[in-house]
């Protein structure tokens, strides 16, 4: 019997075939970090400021999402070993919990950053316990919505992947983040972050509440009976 762990092990395995080890730590940790750090600098420096981690640590709301949801739609780039193919339609659960083994590990290195950063800066000590609930939310959310989102759908080859990381990257960029500073418009508020930022913390999970009744829905409809299945044999 396959279990979950075994199915996640092998799913990284056969990642790190397809890479190689240095090229999957390069991707996962390096590059993810040097985003972070390169994307967040260039637009304070155009704020007219210099990055610092009480800047850095106000954008949480903006790249734990991101990470999150990008590696959740992310696993799925990685199609199943073939005797395995059975078993994944018997069980999809064990399926999707591998997936979101897998997406925690590679939006691992950003989510240490920016929990290290919550936990250490000054401009986050009144609701320090809150905020570092919303990032763990926010990071669970995301990894759901994301995996939800390839289960349901399926993205059968490397471009499709890629084309929508590149949009949700913009989309959510929208928001609070290294884009827009957190201000009082209501467009910044749909996003995440627009109201944890400023210290309302029901709304900001409400939010989150709502989307993980998004993600759990995808979840069933792509598990229910249906004339075009994405994942067969």
């Amino acid at each position: 019997m396959v279990t979950v762990w075994r199915l996640t092990r092998l799913l990284l395995v056969n990642r790190l075939r397809q890479e190689g080890a240095a090229r999957w730590v390069e991707r996962v940790v390096v590059l993810n970090l040097l985003n972070i750090f390169v994307l967040a600098a260039v637009f304070a420096t155009a704020g007219g400021r210099r990055l610092a981690p009480d800047i850095l640590v106000t954008q949480y709301s903006y790249f734990i999402p991101l990470a999150a949801l990008t590696a959740g739609v992310g696993a799925w780039e990685t199609e199943l070993f073939a005797g395995l193919a059975d078993e994944y339609l018997l069980r999809p659960g064990r399926g999707l919990a591998a997936r979101l083994l897998l997406g925690l590990v590679e939006s691992a290195a950003p989510v240490v950053l920016f929990l290290t950063l919550l936990l250490t800066s000054a401009v986050t000590r009144a609701d320090r316990l809150s905020h570092l609930m919303t990032a763990v939310l926010m990071l669970i959310v995301f990894l759901l919505l994301g995996t939800a989102l390839g289960y349901c759908f399926g993205f059968r080859h490397e471009k499709a992947v890629n084309n929508f990381l590149t949009s949700v990257a913009w989309v959510l960029g929208l928001g609070p983040g290294p884009f827009f500073q957190a201000g009082d418009s209501a467009i910044l508020k749909i996003f995440p972050g627009g109201h944890s930022l400023h210290g309302q913390f029901g709304p900001e999970w409400g939010k989150l509440a709502f989307l993980l009744l998004v993600g759990l829905g995808l979840i069933a409809w792509g598990t229910a009976p249906r004339r075009h299945r994405s994942f067969t044999r």
